[in-house]
């Protein structure tokens, strides 16, 4: 077997195995020992003591000599970390999560999960989904202090809350109505989260009538809390639908429920707004999110810089990214990309690459990222000197995992130019640049015969490269190795049926 492939699979299996054993264990959870009793003094004192695992994170460092985890704000710390530049990995996050589930500090646990969630960090998984689903099973949401559900009740609701995360994260999105129909069938309550992932299915398939109905009850139901993300989910439902006044008005309920300094919430709102085309309003919530919040993120950056792009309004979007350089915040090569890719659409490329010089003459490296944009943008204006020299400095940075890869048609363009119009050298070198990112293709090794036929040089350890490749002679390469039948070729010490020869 390929071993990516077994790679892949195994990986694969261990999320699997780890999904259903958490969405087990949520099912039928067995009452603890009486030794846990007598274990958690121990456990707190662990945790306070610092001798658990993983401690090569400086963050976790953090968090650990902070005492018992129910008399501490982890979220808080976590919070703080993030907001002064530092990196917060998801592994990180996981570990603390699983960590307080074990010590049955089961609210912080949820606390956690969810500040990742709303946060993005990293790529939510199903093992994290089920975990995360068994944290809210068992009642202990960070927003209310009564639990309205029994324990069968608790154990219902996160099986059908974890079939409906299934159904959604796969697209089949009209089944998420037929589980919640089971649901009350069966006379399992819903919550806050099993409400919204119905709601969000109708909105989908844009059934804005059945969407309606979902808030509805929701509204009526004593037990339901009902948050700003709810809000804000039949909000984009509604522009989405096209339909602006009932987006509005949503939105001011929106408004209403979030918290003042919640840094999440404004995004949301300024987001939602940049959709409806208000600029006024936007400009109305950032100036209320730089009031209220201790700490404008790169986030926030992008998400408002985002908003005003979408606008065309380059010229506060220019504005805004002086005051983001200005501010100080941890340099994140994100933020100016979004102005980058808009001045490739309008075709100011002269802007974008002064851009990337600045930074890089104020010692901040742009991403792979950048150099690729404006690449895609000379490409587009068949200047292909420039779109090679562009992604040429994108591939030298380019980082493995890191995101970005560079675009397929404008690298195919690049070869074909360089196999017609180039030097050996520099394809050799730009091929060995992208080489890293990509594997070599039957294309890339025209283009190298091209321009080696062109420049009088041998082929023959391009033809081998080509079977080390298992990459078979065609009839384009034959055509093109026919080209050393002529006098300008007659130095290369190859014929066209020689070929075979080399490849057998």
């Amino acid at each position: 077997m390929n071993p990516l492939r077994s790679f892949l699979l195994n990986r694969l299996t261990r999320r699997n195995l780890e999904t259903h054993r958490l969405l087990i264990e949520s099912l039928y959870s067995i009452a603890p020992p009486a030794s846990v009793a007598s274990a958690a003094a121990e456990e707190k004192r662990r945790y306070s003591s610092g001798r658990t695992t993983f401690r090569s994170s400086e963050l976790l460092q953090k968090i650990y000599p902070l005492g018992d985890p129910n008399d501490a704000n982890l979220v808080s710390v976590i919070d703080s970390w993030a907001n002064i530049g530092n990196k917060v990995r998801p592994w990180e996050i996981q570990h603390v999560i699983r960590d307080l589930r074990k010590r049955r500090s089961f609210k912080q646990a949820l606390e956690v999960s969810e500040w990742m969630s709303n946060k993005k960090i990293g790529s939510l998984c199903p093992s994290h989904h089920a975990l995360q689903l068994d944290l809210i099973g068992r009642g202990l949401s960070c927003r209310q202090v009564h639990n309205p559900f029994t324990e069968d009740e608790r154990a219902g609701l996160r099986f059908h809350s974890f079939d409906m995360c299934l159904h959604t994260n796969t697209n089949q999105h009209e089944k998420v109505p037929l589980i919640f129909s089971e649901m009350k069938k069966n006379k399992v309550s819903s919550d806050n989260f099993s409400y919204r992932i119905c709601m969000n299915s109708y909105g989908v398939r844009s059934d804005i009538e059945m969407a309606e109905r979902i808030l509805e009850e929701m509204e009526k139901q004593p037990h339901v809390v009902i948050d700003w993300n709810t809000y804000s989910t039949m909000a984009g439902i509604y522009i989405k639908a096209g339909l602006s006044d009932r987006a509005i008005s949503t939105l001011k309920k929106m408004e209403e429920r979030m918290e003042w300094n919640n840094g999440l919430a404004y995004g949301h709102l300024i987001s939602h707004f940049a959709n409806l085309g208000d600029k006024s309003e936007m400009q109305r919530i950032w100036e209320l999110q730089k009031s209220n919040c201790k700490r404008i993120t790169n986030k926030d950056y992008k998400v408002m810089l985002a908003g005003l792009v979408k606008l065309r309004e380059i010229e506060g979007a220019e504005l805004l990214f002086n005051e983001w350089e200005s501010f100080g915040n941890h340099f994140d090569c994100r933020v100016p990309n979004i102005l980058l890719n808009e001045y490739r659409k309008m075709g100011l490329l002269e802007k974008a690459e002064a851009m990337l010089n600045k930074m890089e003459g104020n010692g901040k490296t742009p991403l792979s990222s950048g150099w690729g944009i404006l690449a895609c943008g000379h490409a587009q204006e068949e200047e292909m000197r420039k779109a090679f020299e562009c992604m040429r400095k994108a591939l030298a940075l380019y980082v493995s995992g890191a995101g970005w890869q560079p675009d397929s048609e404008v690298v195919s363009r690049i070869v074909g130019w360089l196999g017609e119009q180039g030097k050996a050298e520099e394809l050799d070198m730009f091929l060995g640049l992208l080489s890293k990112a990509v594997n070599l293709d039957r294309e890339m090794y025209h283009a190298m015969i091209k321009v080696n036929i062109r420049d009088g040089k041998d082929v023959d350890w391009v033809l081998r490269g080509m079977k080390a490749a298992k990459i078979e002679i065609d009839g384009e390469t034959e055509e093109i190795l026919r080209v050393k039948e002529t006098d300008q070729t007659s130095s290369c010490g190859i014929r066209a049926d020689d070929s075979q020869q080399i490849l057998n």
